[in-house]
């Protein structure tokens, strides 16, 4: 066949590379020098070998022939070799370069590289394995070490071209930082199930031509799986292949010279050599090669898993790090010990050790504290790590809470651990134990604060850097942070897709606190306990996980694990199984996108593995926080028998684009009353915001009550049916629980959109309509005859007002929403509405941020209310609403602030005095919302006391 002109890519040093080679990995022996031979005769000019692949004497025999024959000259061709593993040390590395020159029959190489970053034993076994036939032997030698060598080789005229192979970027920079030469190529794995994009870049940045093997995705590779995803049998790689009349193979080849990759397809078949040459009469779409980037899974097919643990080993497993907030750091991924025990314990600490873990986690309780410390000692003694790169913590026991008890206990850990120094020290349990005269551990009401204060003392000593807790609650740790001096750093509980702690970590991480997660793999085959035809499958299983594991090639262990790193938590799984310890720590290549988060939010039941039932009555318990929060708000009746909670989150005044954040942000603080409007033109946020945390479990439907209103303009009954259905699309929640008419005043209807909402004349005033409320009333009654709404109210109603309703009322109305604060109270309105079965929900409760005086007075600040949050434990701004609860109103305050939000809904765990209520009242002045625009309005409502 006519030879194509292959084009090449320029080193850095003005040399040049053909942009496609004959890869020869993998290639059955005996037919290696034939497809050389065949490929020369096809035009590749490009030849790509390796000492390890043990077939260079049939990549030289090939080469030979065709010099001989005069089909090329040897400076036609490009032939690359790379160093192997065993070969690093300084003195070897000539010796090995002479040795594959021999092989191949050949004066000097065109390209010669380090063939990975690791290095092995020195000696004649490529793959150099320890006594136990297990576990790998490695070499102190440091490729930046070795590449001094490699330069001289260069000098020598030996190699004409200096190179890296399976090299990160980190990597790279130190050869960089020491070269003489720069490298002029990093070969690395490359496909679109593995896109190395960033590292590709990196190159690109630095001079360094990418060389790409497995470009067809290895197929035919020693270790392949039956169920792993074929690259070549890919439906997009295939409908491609249809479009442009190619291979599947060709597609893949040409995608990665149009990325600007020298690549290296390998093939003993003559006719796939032919083929795979035949690569430059076309061009992919910008299109179609945007599609293959798609394709990305993270489906790394050569990891070198013999050379797991090492040090260099490219694809790191070494966690990486997190900031404690007294500047320590922790990694964030680490080895849970509880339940390993003896010899097999200290086996598991050292295999986790080897493979890069330099986290472990112990405490007293496990009884493993000895074998944890003997493990770390001996890695340390044989020159693995040293004790300043390890983070290794363990934990009081409850037994040890008294003040006297505290030092006792720390010492004997640290006896135990013999480390000289824990990084980090919980306390286990917010419960205090003892154990009594026979023997018998009972629960004793020692007060965790005065606890930590004792714990405090112990940075003094040096012997520990951190401190933080274990199974706290919210609530608890906030006494701890008040009342301490010390702010823990971190606090380990249970955590998993089955228990997120979504809201527990945002919470810890507002105070600059880590959680760690332990069981974050739920334990496999774990369900939790439902044992119901509806309980879910174990999460291993679970559709959602084994899809995000599939798209990325893991297992679901990692994907479960790197769930939990990208919502903030610290995972500590356990394992004794060595391919188990090592799997769980390969999740720092990739990360899930947002969607993938949310769909493994999904998964979110809120159910523990741990209880500590036999706890449960003690009164420091913390696992009954997490409902708690919204326990803590009853509910009043309504008069047809729906509830409604005491406390709401009010929308009114929530920015666009800010209504999912914060109405997600109440829900995880334990709101469970939602109000909004058509005029807030935030309803469909507001929508979004619910389902989203009714799919990630946090909440139901049911658990969840909505109002919305209708607008002033929309009053003519004709218009009723449509304005509601408006907003029951927005929300998209299957139903309303309230409806509100926005206020007796009707105005110009002009259409349906927001912007119609407040039609004015040329002087800019409003125009009035005179629509009956009554009339807007009947028409309302008939939505809840249709199922999408359960009640229906008013807003901003008068006494008289009401009345009129209430005359001809076939649905009475449940609730008037009005304006409340201690500045004008309502207390008339308020006995006016209870007398006719009408709650009142208080809007504005405290005044409006912006308007928040009453006459000449500020309850805010004022002292007498600050004195009486003093005594509750509470702001002025928690004794406002507590105010208007016990006046018999339902306050829907709008807040941004996280700490406000949180403040404005505990109040339920305390009333106020009828002297305390009087005193609160005197405030009562007047409006702070009056309505002026509607003044002139026949049924404007505030002309008459209430």
């Amino acid at each position: 066949m006519a030879c194509t002109v292959v084009p090449n890519a320029i080193f850095r040093n003005g040399n040049s590379i053909p942009m496609i080679g004959l890869g020869t990995w993998n290639s059955p022996p005996g037919q290696v020098a034939q497809a050389v031979k065949d490929a020369i005769d096809v035009g590749y000019r490009h030849i790509d070998c390796a000492h390890v692949y043990q077939n260079e004497h049939e990549v030289g025999e090939g080469i030979a022939a065709k010099i001989a024959e005069g089909v090329v000259k040897r400076e036609d061709l490009f032939v690359t070799s790379k160093l192997w593993n065993t070969f690093h040390r300084p003195d070897l590395v000539e010796g090995a370069c002479r040795t594959t020159l021999k092989n191949l029959k050949l004066d000097y190489l065109d390209l010669y590289l380090i063939h990975w970053p690791v290095g092995y034993k020195e000696g004649p076994e490529l793959f150099p394995m320890g006594p136990d036939g297990q576990t790998f032997q490695f070499s102190d030698a440091d490729y930046v070490d070795t590449w001094p060598e490699m330069e001289k080789l260069a000098d020598a005229g030996l190699v004409r071209n200096i190179g890296l192979s399976n090299f990160n970027v980190k990597q790279i920079q130190r050869v960089l930082d020491v070269a003489r030469i720069a490298p002029a190529t990093n070969q690395i794995e490359c496909h679109p199930y593995l896109h190395q994009s960033k590292i590709t870049s990196f190159c690109a940045g630095q001079g360094l031509i990418t060389t790409a093997y497995s470009p067809l995705g290895s197929p035919a590779r020693p270790w392949v799986k039956a169920d792993d995803p074929v690259l070549l049998d890919d439906e997009t790689v295939g409908k491609l292949a249809q479009k442009y009349g190619k291979t599947a193979a060709q597609i893949l080849i040409r995608y990665q010279i149009q990325l600007g990759h020298v690549v290296i397809p390998k093939s003993v078949t003559k006719e796939r050599i032919v083929s795979n040459f035949d690569v430059f009469s076309f061009q992919l779409d910008d299109g179609d090669v945007k599609l293959l980037a798609g394709l990305e899974r993270n489906g790394r097919i050569c990891p070198e898993s013999s050379a797991f643990g090492h040090p260099h080993h490219p694809m790191s497993v070494k966690a990486t790090l997190v900031t404690l907030n007294d500047g320590k750091k922790m990694p964030v991924l680490g080895l849970g010990t509880y339940n390993l025990r003896g010899q097999s314990c200290v086996d598991a600490v050292k295999t986790a050790i080897e493979a890069g873990y330099r986290h472990i986690d112990t405490a007293s309780l496990y009884g493993n504290e000895v074998e944890v410390g003997q493990a770390i000692r001996e890695k340390i003694d044989d020159g693995t790590v040293k004790r300043e790169d390890m983070f290794v913590t363990t934990k009081l026991w409850n037994t040890s809470h008294e003040t006297s008890q505290v030092r006792e206990a720390f010492d004997a850990s640290l006896a135990n651990l013999n480390l000289g120094y824990v990084d980090l020290y919980l306390m286990h349990s917010p419960v205090a134990a003892a154990v009594n005269t026979n023997g018998e551990t009972i629960l004793t009401q020692f007060d965790y604060v005065t606890t930590w204060k004792a714990m405090e003392k112990l940075l003094d000593t040096g012997r520990v850097r951190s401190l933080g807790v274990s199974n706290f609650n919210s609530e608890q740790l906030r006494r701890v942070i008040e009342n301490g001096t010390v702010k823990p750093v971190t606090n380990q509980v249970e955590c998993h897709v089955r228990l997120n702690q979504k809201k527990l970590i945002r919470f810890c991480k507002d105070r600059e606190i880590v959680v760690t997660a332990y069981s974050p793999l739920v334990r496999p085959g774990a369900t939790l306990g439902l044992d119901d035809p509806k309980s879910p499958k174990p999460a291993f299983e679970d559709d959602r996980v084994v899809a995000v594991a599939q798209r990325y090639h893991k297992t679901p262990a990692q994907v479960m694990l790197r769930y939990l790193v990208d919502i903030g938590a610290v995972p500590i799984p356990k394992s004794g199984n060595p391919d188990r310890i090592r799997e769980n720590l390969n999740i720092f290549d990739f990360e899930l996108t947002p969607e993938e988060v949310l769909s493994l939010d999904s998964l979110h039941t809120g159910q523990r593995l741990v209880k500590f039932d036999s706890a449960a009555a003690h009164p420091f318990y913390p696992f009954d926080a997490d409902a708690a929060m919204s326990k803590q708000v009853p509910s009043v009746r309504l008069s047809n028998g729906y509830d409604i909670p005491v406390v709401g989150y009010g929308t009114y005044l929530a920015l666009e684009g800010r209504g999912v954040e914060l109405v997600k942000k109440a829900i995880d603080i334990g709101y469970r009353h939602i109000d909004t409007a058509y005029l807030y033109e935030n309803e469909k946020e507001i929508g979004q915001a619910i389902r989203e945390k009714i799919a990630e479990g946090v909440v139901r439907r049911e658990d969840l009550f909505v109002t919305s209103k209708l607008w002033h303009s929309l009053h003519d009954p004709q218009h009723v049916e449509e304005a509601f259905r408006r907003s029951f699309d927005m929300l998209d929640i299957g139903y309303i629980d309230l409806y509100l008419m926005h206020a007796p005043m009707g105005l110009k209807f002009a259409g349906f959109e927001y912007a119609d909402m407040q039609q004015k004349d040329a002087d800019g005033n409003l125009l009035f309509s005179d629509v009956d409320y009554v009339d807007t009333w009947k028409a309302m009654e008939k939505l809840v005859a249709s199922g999408r709404v359960r009640s229906i109210g008013l807003s901003n109603f008068n006494s008289e007002q009401i009345q009129r309703i209430l005359d001809v009322a076939t649905v009475k109305p449940v609730n008037n929403q009005v304006e409340a604060n201690p500045g004008y109270d309502q207390r008339k309105l308020i006995a006016f509405c209870k007398a006719r079965g009408i709650t009142v929900t208080a809007y504005g409760p405290m005044g409006r941020p912006h308007r928040a005086t009453y006459g000449n007075r500020s309850a805010i600040d004022d002292p007498k209310v600050l004195e009486i949050g003093q005594k509750y434990g509470k702001t002025a701004g928690q004794i406002i609403m507590r105010y208007l609860i016990d006046i018999g109103s339902i306050p829907i305050p709008y807040s941004t602030n996280d700490e406000r939000m949180r403040q404005n809904l505990d109040v339920c765990d305390f009333k106020l005095t009828d002297a305390e209520i009087e005193y609160m009242a005197s405030f009562h002045s007047s409006r702070t919302s009056p309505f002026l625009q509607y003044k002139s309005h026949k049924y404007f409502p505030f002309d008459i006391e209430f």
